[in-house]
């Protein structure tokens, strides 16, 4: 039985491609975005957009704008977007981008989400010892599930669980193995940092795990 092993990172990857190629491409040859016309356009893209631009210009200045008033009435920048963005770790992809691109920025952003949801499983079955062919099978069909195409587009963090999860999994493995601690610290602290909302379903799935 074939283990898993770096070159079936490779193949997930291939395989991943592949599968994105057939599902997305009619989208763009029709001539569509993968920015949804409700909350993706009036809060997930804008939000992207203006804090990719705000690090720009802190990093250009070294000012950091904590207030804005075309926020409402007027609102705390952080605060605002922290819900969304900050937090995010998938979001800072975006700097990778020439200022100007950042649409493209966002679907690219979006596929790398979709393709870690995918590695993040694998990453758990290597580590329960799944045979090359079943973590592959396991490993696309988890990336592309109707959960995952349908949120990446609507609400791209809504797919964050998905990735954290195994890690999670993986985390207390090493745990109950005796191995290091470390892991399952880090991964905690990235989901928690990353959305409050989820990080307490994660919690409770790693209670009953």
């Amino acid at each position: 039985m074939t283990r898993i092993h770096k070159k079936t990172f490779l193949k997930y990857t291939g395989l991943f491609l592949l599968l994105a190629a057939i599902i997305f491409t009619p989208v763009f040859l029709s001539g569509k975005t993968f920015i949804h016309s409700g909350d993706g356009f009036h809060q997930h893209y804008p939000f992207f957009r203006q804090y990719l631009n705000m690090i720009r210009t802190f990093f250009e200045t070294g000012n950091w704008q904590s207030y804005d008033w075309s926020i409402g009435l007027g609102q705390d920048t952080l605060i605002t977007y922290g819900y969304y963005v900050v937090g995010d770790p998938f979001v800072y992809l975006g700097l990778l981008f020439p200022q100007g691109s950042e649409e493209f920025a966002f679907h690219a952003v979006m596929f790398v989400r979709i393709w870690a949801v995918g590695a993040s499983f694998l990453f758990y079955a290597r580590k329960m010892n799944f045979s090359e062919i079943s973590a592959l099978s396991a490993s696309v069909i988890y990336a592309f599930s109707h959960y995952t195409i349908y949120n990446v587009v609507r609400h791209p963090f809504f797919i964050h669980p998905l990735i954290f999860f195994p890690l999670i999994a993986l985390g207390i493995e090493k745990i109950y193995r005796k191995e290091s601690g470390a892991f399952f610290g880090l991964i905690i602290g990235l989901a928690a940092i990353s959305n409050f909302y989820f990080f307490y379903m994660l919690t409770i799935l790693a209670v009953v795990y």
